[in-house]
């Protein structure tokens, strides 16, 4: 039997070519340097930071915008009291001159002006309880409240911030606080980060403005293996040089020099709102303390007088039960009297108001925490702040 023929196998042997080496390239004119390379990135880690200072700003403003609300519902309650206590004045005026006109007294025409003037007193009454629901409703939503019906609105529970001594008013000045403003404003530090990242921007845009010098370089070795690099066939070729040079001058450059006009013009305006806010910070800080100060002087004037029309018009009901005087004169001191708290408690409401506010240009109403947040504490709410 016939046996096939043998057949011959061949193996072909697979190389490897290996390159070693490195390479270069330098930007030697435009691109050179960290204000070229590093700028974008240092801009926008300070932007963030900008941003977060920004944030801590608008704590302290939503803290404000609370604390005025609270003020203006303890004016409203004490508006509200005010007008209670003078229907219950009128409303026993009311009995006593009835009795007078049953004992033919006093004429009974004076009974309709009294009705009236009882009318106005209730009215007055309705008005304070509407600004109450309407005070407890934007002291809830400053608060972040959900209201579902009246009950769950809030109340005021604290009394108005006493008023210091007309002394510890009138050493107060204003350089200490407009240093310590500098310090804790986040609005103003936000301001102050914006305009370092500005120049930042400003600087690489300059920078665009160089011709186009980069430099390349390669040295490198090549060899050829089966299998691994120590069974090479013939060796390392080494070393090889490659060197490159790339210039580029553009004409006119608009492009960049339109990028410089920008960016310095956006600095600049950065520049120009940091210290517009500055400005009206000091201003407004001068301001307040004027302010307070006066409204100090007009709160002490008109404790007095509530002290004197409340002794008066004890003393005048009592001459109106006698005959000793008309039911006019006591309508219209009671009045006065009503006015008078009136006033008494619109001081009151601008000094607290005024209170916060100068907390606020001066950065001290929301105290910083370890963790970056921040924190309002009572005595800050109704004591002075510190200067440095």
């Amino acid at each position: 039997m016939p046996q096939p023929p043998a057949s011959s196998l061949s193996v072909a042997r697979r190389f490897a070519r290996f390159v070693s080496g490195f390479s270069l390239d330098a930007q030697l004119l435009r691109g050179r340097g960290l204000e070229a390379t590093g700028a974008f990135e240092r801009a926008a880690n300070i932007d963030w930071e900008a941003s977060r200072l920004v944030l801590q700003h608008s704590v302290s403003t939503a803290v404000f915008n609370t604390v005025t609300a609270y003020w203006n519902l303890v004016a409203a309650q004490e508006f509200l009291e005010t007008a209670r206590a003078s229907t219950t004045l009128h409303t026993r005026r009311v009995e006593v001159t009835k009795g007078l006109i049953e004992g033919d007294e006093i004429p009974r025409a004076e009974l309709p002006r009294e009705l009236a003037s009882q009318a106005n007193d209730e009215a007055l009454v309705m008005s304070s309880e509407r600004q109450v629901h309407e005070a407890r409703v934007t002291l809830a939503r400053a608060m972040g409240l959900s209201i579902l019906d009246e009950a769950n609105a809030p109340l005021a529970a604290d009394a108005f911030p006493a008023v210091p001594s007309a002394g510890a008013l009138a050493s107060m000045a204003p350089a200490p606080l407009l240093a310590v403003a500098k310090d804790r404003r986040y609005d103003r530090l936000a301001a102050l980060k914006l305009v370092e990242s500005g120049g930042f921007l400003s600087r690489q845009a300059i920078t665009e403005l160089r011709p186009r010098l980069d430099f390349t370089g390669q040295i490198s070795a090549n060899t050829q293996a089966e299998t691994s690099l120590a069974k090479t066939s013939n060796g390392w070729a080494a070393p090889s040089f490659q060197v490159g040079l790339n210039f580029e001058k553009p004409i006119g450059n608009n492009l960049a020099k339109g990028l410089v006009l920008q960016t310095s013009a956006d600095l600049a305006q950065r520049s120009i709102q940091a210290a517009d806010l500055e400005r009206n910070i000091d201003a407004s800080i001068v301001q307040v303390l004027y302010s307070m100060r006066a409204t100090a002087d007009q709160i002490g004037r008109l404790t007095e007088s509530v002290r004197l029309y409340g002794e008066t018009i004890d003393a005048e009901n009592e001459r109106f039960r006698s005959g000793q005087t008309s039911l006019l004169d006591s309508i219209l001191t009671q009045d006065l009297q009503t006015g008078a708290r009136f006033t008494f408690t619109q001081a009151k409401v601008q000094w607290a108001t005024l209170l916060a506010r100068l907390r606020f240009e001066t950065g001290t109403l929301v105290s910083a925490t370890n963790d970056g947040n921040g924190t309002v504490r009572y005595e800050d709410l109704v004591t002075l702040p510190q200067g440095k």
